[in-house]
């Protein structure tokens, strides 16, 4: 299967400036032959949290439209990273997956807020969903940035069957190590690709520098695919065989159930 990982400079708070250059890199992507293409975590917006009343749309909006319609016209399935959904008086940050029907399959908001730094806490609603969906091959999960750090949301997922997991994210460059150690212990532990869609470039509005360096990585933990700084799609091809290799050594088999869930009172 070709997947690519697209990242690029996002305009914080232009919406129609970051859909044009998202537009740009999945024609790339297609063109390349992608099957599946991830776009980075709140691609249309950035991190313009104080301002969601002015970016924030519906599933029904114009931003899922437009991948809808781009989806559908390139024959690609499309992660839309993440967008600022509105629903109910709520904002969340939301993925979701639509197919090169341009149907949208599947939705996950964000389970998991980070409440440094941006204080996405402060302006979210966390999501209590599973992100599940069975493409023709493999049984896709969606994550959003923050939940690589929680080793029991992936570990739940994969015990669900997902072998693919999409993981979007604006994670700045001070800490992009952290992200490609997460990236490689996420995917050995549960056996699973894992494809990430960084931001790149400058956002001037929170002060802060993102190093793109998007990483597809094996379900052995070995880096497939590390993109450079520069934004683009990138592409790449994920052999289902090696999802039998990593079987080798079976925690899923070894695993001691009673050791792994622990209640609460028990802390």
């Amino acid at each position: 299967m070709r997947v690519a990982t697209i990242q690029f400079d996002i305009i914080t708070g232009d919406v129609e400036g970051n859909r044009a250059k998202a537009e740009q890199y999945l024609r790339q992507a297609a063109a390349e032959g992608a099957e599946l293409a991830l776009l980075p975590e709140l691609w249309n917006c950035g991190y313009i949290l104080p301002e969601l009343d002015r970016v924030a749309e519906t599933l029904q909006g114009p931003t899922v439209r437009f991948l809808q319609k781009l989806a559908a016209e390139l024959k690609m399935y499309i992660v839309g990273g993440s967008i600022a959904e509105l629903r109910d008086g709520n904002y969340y940050n939301t993925s979701v997956l639509v197919d090169p029907n341009g149907d949208m399959l599947k939705k996950y908001r964000k389970s998991h807020l980070f409440k440094l730094g941006l204080h996405e806490k402060d302006y979210f609603t966390a999501g209590n969903d599973w992100a599940l969906w069975d493409l023709p091959e493999i049984r896709l999960s969606m994550t959003i940035c923050y939940d690589l750090r929680f080793p029991e949301l992936n570990r739940n997922l994969s015990l669900r069957g997902a072998r693919l997991f999409t993981c979007p994210t604006q994670w700045p460059t001070s800490r992009v190590e952290d992200m490609h150690l997460f990236l490689r212990v996420r995917a050995m532990e549960n056996h699973s690709f894992y494809i990430n869609a960084n931001a790149c470039g400058y956002d001037a509005y929170n002060k802060l520098q993102y190093p793109g360096r998007s990483t597809i990585v094996s379900p052995l933990g070995k880096v497939i695919l590390e993109a450079p700084a520069d934004p683009g799609a990138y592409v790449a091809d994920l052999d289902f065989e090696l999802l039998e290799k990593a079987k080798s050594i079976d925690v899923f088999a070894d695993r001691r159930r009673i050791l792994d869930e622990i209640d609460d009172n028990m802390l």
